[in-house]
């Protein structure tokens, strides 16, 4: 399945959901971006939104790709404690 990634970019930070791919040459590996939740400031606002009306406010296009409301909860956890399910550190700066 997919994770989340942060992208930096002119002094902000992006949050994504990235899944990986395995690339046909050695030794290559290749991250595609298959969801933007956009500016890190906003991020957990929107997710929460979600989560409080899923069926109705979850993107079509996550649902379609087979995420659920368990899925967003641990996004939520991963960003609210900045840790990933198996621990490692995530660096989200939110500041709202």
């Amino acid at each position: 399945m997919a994770y989340l990634s942060q992208v930096r970019s002119n002094g902000y930070q992006y949050i994504y959901l990235t899944e990986y791919c395995r690339n046909s040459g050695y030794g290559m590996k290749l991250e595609r971006h298959i969801f933007s939740f956009g500016n890190s400031k906003k991020v957990l606002g929107k997710m929460h939104g979600w989560l409080n009306d899923f069926e109705k406010s979850f993107p079509a296009e996550l649902k379609e790709k087979g995420y659920t409301k368990e899925d967003l909860s641990g996004w939520i956890k991963t960003l609210e404690t900045r840790r990933t399910g198996r621990g490692k550190i995530f660096k989200f700066d939110y500041a709202g």
